[in-house]
């Protein structure tokens, strides 16, 4: 079994942009360990992305009502995303 999996992702903190491309063959179960584990991360990955975009839309108003600056917004996305 070939699986291809090919995931974009925009950073809209900094505008940058990041692909991943990967091609993963599973024929054994050290294949499969290895496919969860990229699944698990590009899952990470995605949360990551969005949290960070859902705070990003918040104005500085609404983040000061919670508690938040907008430096803080990757240090609590990434830790959202563990």
């Amino acid at each position: 079994m070939q699986l291809y999996l090919s995931c974009t992702a925009t950073n809209t903190v900094v505008g940058q942009q990041c692909s991943i491309h990967l091609v993963v063959a599973c024929r054994r179960r050290k294949d499969k360990a290895m496919l969860s584990s990229i699944i698990h991360f590009i899952q990470r990955w995605k949360r990551y992305g969005h949290d960070v975009q859902v705070l990003s839309s918040f104005s500085d108003l609404e983040l000061a009502d919670m508690g938040i600056n907008r430096c803080d917004i990757d240090r609590i996305a990434r830790g959202q995303s563990r």
